[in-house]
């Protein structure tokens, strides 16, 4: 009853809007103009930590540290030599690369190992038979790879102009070096930063014509009619173009993981125009005029469509709850996009296709086509004679399924979103290898005494030694390894101190001049998410049972907020995926007034998702950044076929099974072309390079996958059963 009212009334508003074709559009057009200019303004933020919120405790500490430490972002160049090569004996060449570095106007300071060879003050001040403290932090063992360290203009770090700046060394450095059998290497904070930008605009070079590909394929192959085609298919570039100056107006931020979103807001269109056609089409073939066809399509599938679109908007929104800026940006762009797209559909399209022949009648041009459609109900309407095979395989897969989600945990590693054979993936092996840099935490010690309070000393002693006891503790660095290099008592340093400040001396990462705080650091093997939180947590509970003066800051460090982001962000979909069921099986109720339809909508959604990461736990995966988004959004996805099977059958065909196969044949062909539609544009993810976006689209289409076989061949079986048969028409 209130779902035919509220069907009426939408019906009756656009009906009054087809009255109008020119002014419909016009106004999309003229709205199309206006948010042109917002579309060169977009965000782009290729940085790593565009990821973390700006008022988050632990990146708020982290930012303090760049700010008080002399601590900013840098690119890391690691210089591999063969094995006769020593870099004692290679003064001249690297002084040439050094040359090269300094020479650029962009290039602030190189540090590294030229820091502790040449330019440092303090190195009088330390025993001479001692090694640096930090020399193995830049210099192997074996001498033969060294760590340079420089410092950027901040005009230069635009990701545009930084990918060119550090083509511009490669190609100086390969060059110098050629024929050298040198092997050159980048990391560091701003490789991440300049590789993330390079998967962006790569991700975008392969997707956009990837996608106008897979656009032109599917609409060529099924639909034939050339207003069909053009109307469906500008309401795709429109829906996208809209959305696109909606994120330039309101600057939301778009990272390396929003070069997605094109590939989900076009394939979601075609899957909302298809559902029209497929409707315009079959009642075509019955006899109506194309003008009627039209009509009766929009009237049929009203319904389905409106609280579809609700519903995935609802499921995108759902991003909103992470804490992460840009998945935000990702959940409010993607809703945006999905109720322009229905307002589209209902006005534009049905203008264009208006715009065809109004009169006569519209048949079939590609049977062979239908025919394979068809396989699809006669798929569903075996499945409903025999359910046996249908739900026997549906519990085993969910027996499966929940011993593998029971195994699964945060597992989520930064350096592990870039294949094999990336630069940065590269550096960063080189780097865990050689100098222990590519994952570590800082602690920051408070003590308004002084970092040379025999207290603070001894806590830090300590905490050194517990540090070092745990397996993934590979190194641990503490002001306390200067006064053992110098060979000076805490007295003698007092005095040292107070006569030159600790930054003049080569300390100014590791303790202020006030000597109020001081650095610990920690590198760690590598390891994973769920490692490095099993560690923190051991650091936890060994702080709680000790007493020590000051205050100490919770793990810092790339590596920690990722992890921590990770975990919040798991969290948050998981709850708010919760919430959505719910919200889910109310409006289920709501529109049909049965407590069993919207238990088996709740069924049809929930199931899906057990099957693919139950399957995703057993075979080693975990909750990361990009799985963890497909949590959060594939519901208001899978959502869309469900409606169109609950809210278009009738109840009088539960105990007719006559009239329940004859409304699968109208509505199954639709719901397997759109989820074929959804799978292969999911499946343009896979073209990535980034390890989020690989994910999400994997998962995503298995999921998607997993919705139609239990919408095809479980979910009719078990609507039959909702009814009782003495209520049966």
């Amino acid at each position: 009853m209130i779902q035919g009212e509220a069907s009426d009334c939408m019906y009756g508003y656009l009906i009054k809007l087809w009255r109008h074709p020119l002014g419909i559009v016009l106004f999309w057009l003229a709205l199309a103009a206006t948010v042109s200019p917002l579309v060169w303004q977009l965000n782009i933020n290729t940085r790593y930590d565009a990821y973390f919120a700006p008022d988050d405790l632990r990146y708020e500490l982290s930012r303090e540290l760049t700010d008080s430490f002399n601590r900013p972002d840098t690119l890391w160049l690691i210089i591999k030599g063969p094995e006769d090569w020593q870099w004692q004996h290679q003064q001249s060449q690297l002084e040439q690369i050094n040359n090269i570095l300094t020479d650029n106007s962009e290039v602030l300071s190189v540090a590294g190992y030229l820091e502790l060879i040449h330019g440092s003050g303090h190195r009088d001040r330390l025993l001479s038979y001692k090694a640096h403290p930090r020399e193995s932090l830049v210099i192997s063992k074996d001498g033969r790879i060294v760590l340079l360290e420089m410092e950027f203009e901040q005009s230069a770090l635009s990701p545009e102009l930084f990918g060119q700046l550090i083509e511009q060394l490669q190609w100086q450095l390969t060059a110098l070096v050629d024929g050298q059998r040198l092997e050159l290497f980048f990391y560091g904070p701003l490789a991440l930063n300049w590789q993330y930008a390079e998967v962006f605009s790569s991700d975008l070079a392969w997707f956009m014509p990837s996608l106008m590909l897979l656009t032109a394929i599917l609409l060529g192959w099924y639909v034939r009619s050339l207003p069909w085609l053009l109307g469906i298919g500008s309401s795709a570039l429109l829906s996208l173009w809209l959305t696109l100056g909606i994120a330039g107006w309101l600057a939301l931020p778009l990272t390396a993981i929003s070069g997605v979103i094109p590939v989900i807001l076009v394939v979601l269109s075609l899957a909302s125009g298809i559902h029209l056609f497929t409707g315009w089409r079959r009642l075509s073939n019955l006899g109506l005029d194309c003008m009627e066809a039209r009509r009766r399509s929009i009237e049929e599938h009203l319904p389905p469509l409106f609280w579809g679109a609700l519903t995935t908007c609802c499921g995108f929104l759902l991003l909103t709850f992470s804490p992460s800026p840009p998945i935000k940006a990702f959940g409010i762009l993607v809703a945006f996009a999905v109720a322009i797209n229905l307002l589209l559909h209902l006005t534009w399209l049905m203008v264009i296709v208006g715009l065809g022949r109004r009169k006569g009648h519209s048949r079939d041009n590609n049977p062979k086509e239908a025919r394979r459609l068809e396989c699809s109900s006669r798929l569903a309407i075996k499945a409903l004679q025999r359910p046996l095979p249908g739900l026997s395989l549906a519990l085993l897969a969910c027996v499966f399924g929940g011993i593998g989600v029971a195994q699964l945990v945060f597992k989520d590693d930064p350096l592990g979103y870039f294949s094999a054979d990336n630069p940065l993936r590269q550096g960063a092996e080189v780097t865990a290898k050689t100098f222990y840099a590519a994952n570590y935490q800082t602690f920051l010690y408070t003590h308004p005494n002084g970092a040379l309070d025999p207290e603070a000393v001894r806590f830090v002693n300590r905490f050194s030694r517990f540090l070092k006891q745990q397996p993934e503790v590979v190194r641990v660095d503490t002001l306390i390894d200067w006064f053992r290099a110098a060979g000076l008592g805490r007295s003698a340093l007092e005095q040292v101190f107070k006569a030159t400040p600790p930054s003049e001396l080569g300390l100014g990462k590791e303790v202020t001049d006030d000597l109020q705080r001081q650095l610990l650091q920690v590198y760690l093997r590598p390891t994973d998410t769920a490692s490095m939180l099993a560690l923190e947590q051991r650091i936890n509970s060994w702080l709680a049972q000790q007493q020590y003066p000051g205050e100490l800051s919770p793990a810092l460090g790339p590596q920690s907020l990722y992890a921590h982001l990770s975990e919040d962000n798991a969290i948050n979909m998981l709850l708010s995926f919760l919430v959505a069921l719910v919200m889910l099986s109310l409006l289920l109720y709501w529109l049909r007034g049965s407590i069993r339809l919207a238990l088996l909508g709740l069924m049809a959604n929930l199931l899906p998702l057990i099957w693919v990461f139950g399957y995703w736990g057993m075979t080693g995966g975990g909750l990361s950044l990009g799985s963890t988004m497909v949590i959060g959004m594939i519901l208001g996805i899978i959502v869309d076929d469900t409606l169109h099977l609950l809210l278009r059958l009738d109840a009088k065909a539960a105990q007719h099974p006559f009239i329940l196969r004859r409304q699968l044949i109208r509505i199954t062909p639709a719901i397997s072309l759109t989820s074929l539609v959804l799978v292969a544009g999911f499946m343009l993810g896979m073209l990535s390079d980034f390890g989020p976006i690989l994910e999400l689209s994997l998962l995503s289409a298995l999921i998607i996958g997993s919705a139609w076989f239990f919408d095809l061949l479980v979910l009719p079986s078990l609507w039959r059963h909702c009814f009782p048969k003495q209520n049966a028409p």
